[in-house]
C-alpha cells in the first residue's frame, strides 16, 4: 500500500517537472503545443 502512494507522488512530481520545464519556453515554440496536448493524456494514462 506504501509502495503505490509513494508511486503516485513520484509519478505527480514527474509531471510537475515536464510542466514546469514546458512552462519554461517560448509560447510559439512548437514542443509546448505538443506537450500541452501530450501532458493531459500522460496524466491520464498514470490515473494522475
Amino acid at each position: 500500500m506504501f509502495e503505490r502512494f509513494l508511486e503516485k507522488i513520484i509519478k505527480k512530481t514527474a509531471l510537475k517537472i515536464l510542466k514546469a520545464t514546458i512552462a519554461e519556453l517560448p509560447a510559439t515554440n512548437p514542443l509546448v503545443t505538443d506537450c500541452n496536448q501530450l501532458l493531459p493524456k500522460i496524466a491520464n494514462f498514470f490515473d494522475l
